[in-house]
């Protein structure tokens, strides 16, 4: 198994053009059968003004821009997290996209950071362990 591992310097305040970067990134790691993106690298970790109104369903445009790239390179997909609003709560939130696109596992974060980070007072904590079946 081929894993990339890719880390994105994020555009600050400008989510579109670091998606951008991701999918540039993810095109460089063709060839590989998995690629891992970083935590919250879409908005930033320590961006906590951003977590609530740049909140995404699973409709927004980071998850659909992924799953549409997994196809593409025909690669797993693990999208790092990215900060999800499901109803009235908001995690920190990381899928498995399968080379065909099709989401296989969701996993919403245990353990909310505490120390210097505001992570705990916005998002609510996953509640489970996910094994996924590639």
């Amino acid at each position: 198994m081929n894993v990339a591992s890719i880390q994105i310097g994020v555009v600050e305040g400008d989510k579109a053009q670091t998606i951008d970067r991701a999918v540039e990134h993810i095109r460089q790691a063709r060839g590989a059968d998995l690629i891992v993106l970083p935590e919250l690298w879409n908005i930033g970790f320590m961006s906590f003004d951003r977590y609530v109104p740049e909140a995404e369903d699973k409709t927004g445009p980071t998850l659909t821009t992924l799953k549409g790239l997994a196809q593409e390179v025909k690669a797993y997909l693990h999208t790092g997290s990215f900060v999800e609003k499901a109803g009235d709560k908001y995690y920190n939130s990381s899928y498995l996209i399968s080379p065909q696109g099709d989401i296989l596992a969701n996993y919403r974060k245990l353990h909310l950071f505490g120390y210097n980070s505001k992570e705990g007072q916005l998002l609510t904590m996953g509640d489970n362990v996910v094994v996924a079946k590639t």
